[in-house]
């Protein structure tokens, strides 16, 4: 490699740097400004599927096994909202930290559905998703399904 093409090259590193640090640099002050809690419910209910109430109710339920120094200096409850926007859209990670809302790097938002899904697998889920453990449970919610149903073909 040519003395033109090493100096190149450290241009060219260089500038890519400064970018991923501009880019940081904006993210952080977009999250800063604005608050998801701010915006009118319907539109909160749109974008994260839970009423603000019930948001802020899980949030408290899992907040004392998050992690307190969380990297890049997200807030627990920033971390929070990633997930539950990533869950509530089902979509790719990108399109999530891109929103205006959140305004967080992909690895951020992967980072932070690992960390609350697993709180949740772990706290959350053996305390409200109950399946039926007898035989005489599976045929009581079976009878009741059958009772509920248009159709009896099942």
């Amino acid at each position: 490699m040519s003395a033109l093409q090493r100096y190149l090259h450290r241009v060219a590193v260089y500038s890519l740097r400064n970018l991923r640090n501009s880019l940081r640099t904006k993210r952080k002050s977009l999250r800063e400004s604005t608050d998801p809690f701010n915006i009118s419910e319907e539109r909160f209910i749109d974008i994260f599927r839970l009423p603000k109430v019930i948001c802020r109710s899980v949030y408290a339920e899992i907040c004392p096994y998050m992690r307190q120094n969380a990297s890049r200096g997200l807030s627990g409850m920033l971390r929070f909202l990633v997930a539950l926007r990533f869950f509530a859209q089902g979509s790719y990670q990108r399109s999530v930290g891109q929103e205006f809302l959140l305004n967080v790097s992909q690895s951020s938002v992967n980072r932070c559905i690992r960390e609350i899904a697993s709180i949740m697998d772990r706290h959350l889920l053996t305390q409200y998703i109950k399946f039926p453990s007898t035989i005489e449970e599976k045929q009581l919610l079976k009878k009741n399904f059958m009772k509920n149903s248009d159709s009896q073909e099942y």
